[in-house]
Parts: C-alpha cells; sequence; structure tokens
C-alpha cells in the first residue's frame, strides 16, 4: 500500500465524523463521535464548550487509528469540512472566552449596534430594514459586545468554529472562504471581508482586527503542530488544507456544478442549492455562499429545522416505534418510513408548514398543521411533516429556475435522509424531478476528500475529481399519477398557507405565545 490518503473531519451539528475515501472515490473508513446536548434556554441560547468539538475530533481520529491502522499510517492531507456561522471568541493564545455560539442560538440583543440613521432611512425605503435590523441584533459580536464587556476586553480573533479548528490544528488563524459567511462581515459577493460600500458591513459590525485571514478552498493552511500531531497520533508531518463548508462540500459531492442540477441536503438544516458563475440570490435577502469551487457561488434556501424535525418528532411520538425498533432490531427511522406506505399522497388532507424556526421569507412564523380529523394518527403527521420538507424544498426549485432561467434537470440528495428510498421516492413525486444519490450518503466527506486529492496533485480540477470519485448509484422518477396530485396541493394550498397565517403568527409572537 504506498498510495497517500485524505483524512477528511465532518463536524455536523449533531456529530463529528473522522472519514478516509481513496482516489476513486470509496469510502474506505469512518468513525464518528456524537456531541452532548447543546446548553438552550428559553431566550434563545443554544451554546456548546469549543473543545467538545475538538475533543470529539481527536477522538474520531484515535478511534480510525484503532480500527484502520494501516490506512492511517498513509494519511498525507487532513481537510476540514464544518457547520457554518457557529461563533468562537478566542484571545491571543488562541483559548476560548466563552462557550461557542451555534448557529441555531436565537438569542438577539434590544437596540442595533452601529446603524446609522441614514443607513437607517435607506433600508427602510428599500423595505428591507425589519430584515436589516434582525440581523443586526442577532449578530453574536454585537451581543457579546453588549452583554459580555468583560469578553470583549479580552477578544483577539472572532472565529468561527472550522476556523478554530484550523487553529487547533496548525497553529494559524486562517480558514476557507466557502466558511466565511455568517453574522460576520463578509461579502459573498466579492468573496472577503465587507468595506464600508458592502451591505454586509453596513450590517455587521466587527473590529477589522478581530477577524481571521482567508485562502480559497483547496489551498494549504499548514502542517499539523507537534502537539496536533500528538493528539491525532501522526509521528510525521501531515498537510491541512482548507476544505469548504459542509454544504459547499455536500454540493461537488454530488455532482452540482452548474444550474442544471440541484443539491439537496436532507440534514438537521436542509439545504437546497446550485452552483453558479454569477452572484444570484433566489430571493430578497437570500443567501449565497462561495463554492468550493474556486470563483463561483451557490445560491441556497434553508430550512432551518429541517431534518432534524424527524428527531423531534420520534422524541416526542415514536415511543411505540422505539419499543419496536429493540424488538426487531433495526431503526427507528426505518420503521417509521415503512409505516408511510400505510399513508395515501397528501396525508388525507393534513398539511404541514415546517416553520419550527422562521426565516427571513417568512418572518415570525411558526410549525402550523392544518386539516386534523378522526382518520388522522400519529403516521399521517409524520408524511405530513415529510411533505411539508418537500414541498419547502420545491420553493427552492422553483426559486433556481426562476433566476437561472434554466430548467432544473436532475436533483442529487444527500445527507441522512437520503439513506432512505422511500423518502427519495416521495421527494422524486412532490418536485416532480428525476432524483438520485452517489455511492454513499457521506457527501460532505466526498467533497471535501476531492478538494484533497486535487491538492495532492491527483487531479487537476473538482470536474476532473467527479468523473473517478462520483458514481450514481440509483436514480429515482416521479410517478406521474402521484406527482400531478402533489402540484395541486403544493400550488393550491401549500403556497399560500403562509399568507393567511400571517397575521395570527405576528399577534402570535406579539402575546409572547410559545416562549
Amino acid at each position: 500500500m504506498n498510495a497517500d490518503y485524505v483524512l477528511v473531519l465532518d463536524c455536523g451539528t449533531q456529530s463529528m465524523r473522522g472519514i478516509i475515501i481513496d482516489p476513486q472515490g470509496k469510502l474506505l473508513a469512518i468513525e464518528k463521535e456524537k456531541y452532548p446536548k447543546y446548553e438552550t434556554n428559553l431566550d434563545g441560547h443554544c451554546e456548546m464548550e469549543a473543545d467538545v468539538f475538538w475533543d470529539s475530533a481527536v477522538t474520531c481520529v484515535n478511534k480510525l487509528w484503532e480500527s484502520h491502522e494501516g490506512l492511517m499510517e498513509h494519511v498525507a492531507v487532513i481537510t476540514l469540512a464544518s457547520q457554518r456561522s457557529t461563533s468562537v471568541f478566542v484571545d491571543e493564545t488562541g483559548t476560548p472566552l466563552r462557550k461557542a455560539i451555534s448557529w441555531m442560538d436565537r438569542r438577539s440583543i434590544k437596540d442595533n449596534v452601529g446603524m446609522t440613521r441614514f443607513n437607517k432611512r435607506v433600508f427602510k425605503l428599500a423595505g428591507a430594514w425589519d430584515i436589516v435590523d434582525d440581523y443586526n441584533r442577532s449578530c453574536p459580536y454585537h451581543w457579546v459586545q453588549v452583554e459580555e464587556p468583560e469578553v470583549m476586553e479580552k477578544l483577539h480573533k472572532l472565529l468561527f468554529l472550522s476556523t478554530y479548528l484550523n487553529f487547533k490544528m496548525t497553529g494559524k488563524f486562517t480558514d476557507s472562504v466557502t466558511s466565511a459567511p455568517g453574522y460576520i462581515p463578509f461579502s459573498s459577493k466579492r468573496m472577503t471581508w465587507a468595506n464600508k460600500y458592502d451591505i454586509e458591513g453596513k450590517v455587521f459590525f466587527v473590529d477589522k482586527a478581530h477577524l481571521y485571514d482567508l485562502v480559497q478552498p483547496g489551498e494549504f493552511i499548514g502542517e499539523l503542530t507537534e502537539d496536533a500531531k500528538t493528539a491525532f497520533g501522526f509521528t510525521r508531518p501531515v498537510s491541512v488544507i482548507a476544505g469548504g463548508s459542509d454544504k459547499a462540500c455536500e454540493t461537488i459531492g454530488v455532482g452540482c456544478f452548474d444550474s442544471s442540477v440541484v443539491s439537496v441536503s436532507l440534514a438537521s438544516m436542509v439545504t437546497v442549492e446550485t452552483t453558479t458563475e454569477k452572484y444570484m440570490p433566489l430571493y430578497s435577502a437570500g443567501t449565497v455562499y462561495p463554492s468550493a469551487i474556486p470563483g463561483r457561488y451557490n445560491p441556497e434556501l434553508g430550512i432551518t429545522r429541517g431534518f432534524w424535525l424527524i428527531s423531534w418528532f420520534i422524541e416526542e411520538f415514536g415511543e411505540l416505534e422505539k419499543q419496536e425498533s429493540k424488538n426487531l432490531d433495526t431503526s427507528i427511522e426505518r420503521l417509521l418510513n415503512e409505516k408511510l406506505k400505510h399513508v395515501p399522497p397528501g396525508s388525507d388532507g393534513l398539511l404541514m408548514q415546517p416553520f419550527w424556526m422562521s426565516d427571513v421569507r417568512y418572518p415570525r412564523a411558526s410549525g402550523t398543521l392544518i386539516g386534523l380529523n378522526d382518520v388522522h394518527t400519529r403516521i399521517h403527521f409524520y408524511r405530513a411533516l415529510l411533505e411539508g420538507l418537500g414541498y419547502s424544498i420545491r420553493e427552492g426549485i422553483d426559486a433556481i429556475e426562476r433566476k437561472t432561467k434554466k430548467e432544473v434537470e436532475r436533483i442529487g440528495l444527500s445527507g441522512g435522509g437520503s439513506q432512505s428510498e422511500i423518502i427519495c421516492q416521495l421527494l422524486a413525486n412532490i418536485l416532480n424531478k428525476e432524483v438520485y444519490v452517489v455511492q454513499t450518503h457521506e457527501t460532505t466527506g466526498l467533497g471535501a476528500a476531492m478538494l484533497g486529492y486535487i491538492h495532492l496533485g491527483l487531479y487537476d480540477s473538482v470536474a476532473e475529481a467527479s468523473i473517478e470519485m462520483i458514481d450514481v448509484q440509483k436514480t429515482y422518477y416521479p410517478v406521474e399519477s402521484i406527482a400531478d396530485r402533489y402540484d395541486v396541493l403544493y400550488k393550491d394550498l401549500f403556497g399560500y398557507t403562509y399568507k393567511k397565517m400571517k397575521p395570527i403568527y405576528e399577534r402570535m409572537v406579539d402575546l409572547k405565545l410559545g416562549k
């Protein structure tokens, strides 16, 4: 065995994975370490000690040494694919000054920070003030400024979690541009730190000295420090290269290189994104991220609570399936998905809006279940939940086609939900498009590994790497009669529900119901 391998650290929302994928895209080894529960409260806080993530990475790597020593001896490169926008505040030594603030955190300050009267007037005239004000007041840096001035006094750098993990490996405050967007003054359009003319520079007021260095995906960051080598069990030099955010890596991992293909991630946060050569928001104040392909963009629609809702449903309503799964030695998700066959498309009139967390498209919205009657069961509820997510995904597909003026031909699915053939077929029917899965649902790791092998010189580009490393395993086609029914439900019901419910959502927020 003379080959050099790439080790991918996939830092997700719920767990860390250590993955080795060979130059032909075959998954050779994987180890997983689940995090403890995030610390939350009724004010929307969602936090975790930053070193929980580092310790989980160390655990995964050491598990790989125990289970696959022969492979680990040939690891030449480490690349990181990480959750986005989790904030870590560190001092000059790189030591966290407080717990990391998760991307799921919903705290905000009472008054905005740094907004001039002129800019406020401009944003109001543009009809964007409510969104801009919310972003500004929700910025973790602004919150710490107001609520924890003692932290700001010692602050050396505001990092994202990926940057912190890169620092723990290399001793450098450096990260990929694909991981930089968030509640921070980064211009996604120019792919660098924002200036006073960029909209991000008018919303987020972070001292430039507190920002870190940016590099393109695939670029060399540094070698493992002696401390990191010891923690990971390496005795020789190992390079760390800039990977991409988890979603950017997933997108190339399913072969989405232009707008004829859409990448749908069925993960804790469901995302719908494509790859374009131009900066192209899908909707007003929509997010566009740098692609893992240098110089390209990933316009995105996100469903914040996405397939996390499956875990929520199981926890709150899945006691029977928990017991059945133990008796039958199978997963709870597999049992629930099999039971979907007993409920017809459309869930016998039950409609779900999956707005467990509102976003800029649907401000103040919350989850809504409409059409309940005495024929409905827990499984109707479960199917309606999945269908609601499917309709939200279709909104993203429609937005991509409107903006690019091109038809989406295929949809690549990834994430945990893509392991279920039943869910894949359900989505093919709702979206009325051809959907497919590749050889592994670990597409974040696959995309990051592609960047690693490009760095090692095996391939010249992502497109070239994809020829050898991506293999479409199965394609699902819509069933015409079912797709027609979903088409009616999507256009005639789902699309109107938020508009009709908006006054109620707003009143519920005013009354502080559900807080």
